[in-house]
């Protein structure tokens, strides 16, 4: 109806009310139909007419009723469609037999095929006695079908409809009929295929509860027949759920593992174990050593337009880069975003002048090497500030010096707060406070003190150590006190560092190098170079190029292809690295946000229930057994429950406080237990620090933060391999 005009279309000049034809059968040029192919046309007058497609026996049948009829009369019956009943006789074995049931108009290459019509008369019949048969001729086909038939006394009324019979095909003589009472050769392939098929997964994907059984050795090839034969007289019993495997049958599982999951040779691992040495000895002797560092506060607090004006400075940004992102915001109304623009990349934060994503970018001062994470600041971004703040080991917390900005990022709706409460349950112990756009109230030493005292307060309560915070007073869109200290005014007052000064002050910590492999991943893409990659960090042992890991909670087997580490290519990575992996073995649909890369025979547990305890923040609702929360663990975002409130505890000694308390409040330590909706991976506080903790936000708030203390189910994949171990 599209393609016409249907408001001004007049359908008067299609009906000629003159020709009042309506029901009657026109050909193409208005002319009537022939009678021989009028019998193929749908009749108005009456219920459509069926042919006779086969005939049953000639007894007759039983209706609900008790009343006796026969199947030929519902075949002929035509109540107000016409006296006449056309039938087809036609022989079984003859080629129009086959075109009799090709719908009306169409036959043999689209011609109309013409049968033999008989009229049958209507029989009389009076009242409960059975119809006179008399001017019934049965078609080839009935006489066939009502020879073999036996004579029944009654037929139930369930048969009424029951299917025609099918006579048998006679065989050729000279080829042996098939009794099928045994597989067939090609069932016999198939089912060999098959188990060969389970088999080779059973050894690849071991870890997903099924023991491969021993390869055995092909036998030789035997006849097709002989073949038939023992498949159908040996049949082995369907392995019960509960059947335990034999010793030789773990041992061979085992020796499977170990050459599935062969890491790279002996003397390569050694040579990796030697460079880490060496690398470890020279970063004591003044070498740069590296460090992950996020950069967190309120929105347009200026973060973005330090650390890319930082960037700039040290070198990471041409002048031709700086001057085209400077003619571009400026073509928008957004000049003063232009330093913002060499961390914001997408179109969408350019346009919005707001940071949505963690950018990573990496830069190398006098003595480290940076990987810098700039989180977001908008309270709508806060679980991708969780994502960057659990990959940092040091944070810069930037405040708004601006009359009024500082207080709207302080209160208890700004995220100054929240992101300082968030990177220190994160395990953030170092903190720079960088006091930006100071040149806005003209480089006030008044103003920076009340800022660092009321600062100072809170950053005490959260637990952070006052002898591990620097306060940096700086301006990021002039570049003042970022890499030097030019200011007059600036200079009558402070004598302390700069800011790349405060961050080569930053003390390194110790990192699980000794440890099975654990690398969370926090990006998944396609790459042109590396193929399928994954972006994260390791928080324990070392990874080389060669080895085999296992991706958990999928389980999969792959294979580390290259590592990049600050754009470059390196043969191994350790407990601290934020790195890029190309992988090969493994579908990308496997991997996600939230996974852990982990050591074969030393797989992450994955788990659903565990033992916390948790320090209660601010929050509007008690907390009460069976409360809704969204756990943030690592880079994993889950949906959870508060299954049971334990006690609450002294924070200071550890002491049990109360029992079974109803409700937890603002300022309450207690020990619960916790059940995700779906399984994740998760370790206790004590064996990996960056993988035990977690924090609780309900509808955009963080109400809680918490360590894993006990796992109080087992792991539902690890375990199912015999060679894993649980941490």
């Amino acid at each position: 109806s599209r393609h016409r005009n249907n408001r001004n279309y007049s359908r008067d000049d299609d009906y000629d009310y003159s020709d009042d034809d309506y029901g009657s059968s026109y050909g193409s040029y208005g002319s009537p139909i022939s009678a021989e192919m009028a019998q193929y046309m749908y009749q108005r007058g009456g219920q459509q007419k069926q042919e006779e497609y086969y005939l049953v026996g000639s007894e007759p049948l039983i209706d609900d009723q008790g009343k006796p009829y026969y199947e030929e009369e519902v075949l002929a019956s035509n109540k107000g469609g016409g006296d006449d009943v056309f039938q087809l006789d036609l022989d079984p074995a003859s080629p129009e037999a086959h075109t009799s049931r090709v719908p009306p108009g169409f036959g043999p290459r689209g011609t109309v095929p013409q049968p033999q019509a008989k009229p049958i008369p209507k029989a009389k019949q009076t009242k409960g006695q059975p119809p006179n048969r008399a001017g019934y001729q049965p078609s080839a086909l009935g006489q066939a079908l009502k020879a073999t038939s036996t004579p029944t006394a009654k037929i139930p009324t369930q048969e009424k409809n029951r299917a025609p019979i099918v006579p048998s095909v006679a065989v050729p003589p000279g080829m042996a009929s098939f009794a099928f009472d045994s597989p067939s050769p090609d069932d016999v392939v198939l089912e060999k295929r098959k188990q060969a098929f389970q088999q080779k997964k059973g050894e690849q994907q071991s870890g997903k509860g099924k023991i491969a059984a021993a390869p055995k050795a092909a036998p030789k090839a035997a006849p097709a027949s002989s073949v038939v034969s023992q498949a159908s007289n040996s049949k082995k019993p369907e392995p019960t759920s509960d059947a335990q495997p034999s010793t030789a049958e773990a041992e061979e599982h085992k020796v499977s593992i170990k050459k599935q999951t062969k890491q790279c040779s002996a003397a390569a691992r050694k040579e990796i174990l030697r460079k880490i040495q060496e690398s470890d000895e020279k970063s004591k002797e003044g070498g740069k050593t590296h460090i992950n560092l996020v950069v967190i506060g309120h929105v347009d607090a200026g973060k973005s337009t330090i650390m890319g004006h930082l960037l700039f400075l040290l070198g990471h940004v041409s002048s031709k880069t700086m001057h085209k992102y400077q003619k571009d915001a400026k073509d928008i109304g957004k000049a003063s975003f232009s330093f913002a623009w060499v961390l914001d990349e997408h179109a969408e934060e350019r346009a919005r002048g707001v940071t949505m994503d963690v950018a990573v970018t990496h830069l190398q001062t006098e003595h480290k090497r940076i990987t810098l994470l700039d989180a977001p600041g908008h309270r709508d971004f806060v679980p991708n500030m969780i994502t960057g703040a659990a990959q940092a080991d040091v944070a810069i917390l930037v405040v708004n010096a601006s009359l009024g900005e500082f207080e709207t990022g302080f209160s208890q709706d700004g995220q100054t707060k929240e992101h300082a409460l968030l990177a220190r349950s994160l395990g953030v112990t170092q903190l720079i406070v960088a006091v930006n756009k100071l040149d806005a109230v003209d480089w006030s030493q008044q103003r920076f003190e009340a800022i660092k005292v009321q600062l100072g307060q809170f950053l005490k309560q959260v637990h952070f150590v006052p002898k591990n915070i620097i306060y940096v007073p700086c301006s990021g869109l002039i570049g003042e006190n970022l890499k030097e200290l030019k200011e007059s005014r600036l200079q009558q007052w402070y004598t302390g560092p700069t800011l790349v000064q405060a961050i080569d002050a930053i003390r390194v910590v110790g990192r699980p190098k000794d440890k099975p492999l654990r690398l969370c991943i926090s990006d998944v893409y396609k790459n042109i170079l590396l193929g399928v990659a994954i972006g994260g960090k390791v928080e324990g042992g070392i990874l080389a190029v060669g080895d085999k890991v296992r991706v958990m909670p999928s389980g999969e087997i792959a294979t580390i292809k290259s590592l990049q580490m600050h754009g470059e290519s390196v043969e191994w990575a350790v407990a601290g690295d934020n790195i890029d992996v190309s992988t090969a073995g493994i579908d990308i649909i496997n991997m996600r946000p939230g996974d852990v890369v982990c050591d074969p025979e030393h797989p992450i547990p994955v788990l659903s229930k565990f033992k916390a305890q948790i320090l209660v923040f601010a929050t509007e609702i008690p907390i009460t057994k069976g409360f809704n929360v969204m756990l943030h663990a690592h880079s994993c975002q889950v949906q959870a429950h508060i299954h049971r409130l334990n006690a609450i505890i002294d924070a200071a000694t550890g002491q049990v406080k109360r029992k079974r308390p109803r409700c937890l409040v603002e300022k309450h330590t207690a020990e619960v237990e916790i059940v995700t909706h779906s399984a994740i991976c998760i370790e206790l506080h004590q064996n990996y620090k960056p993988l035990g903790r977690f924090m609780l936000r309900v509808q955009g708030r963080t109400v809680a933060g918490g360590i894993v203390t006990d796992l109080l189910n087992k792991p539902t994949t690890t375990t199912t391999t015999t060679t894993t171990t649980t941490l």
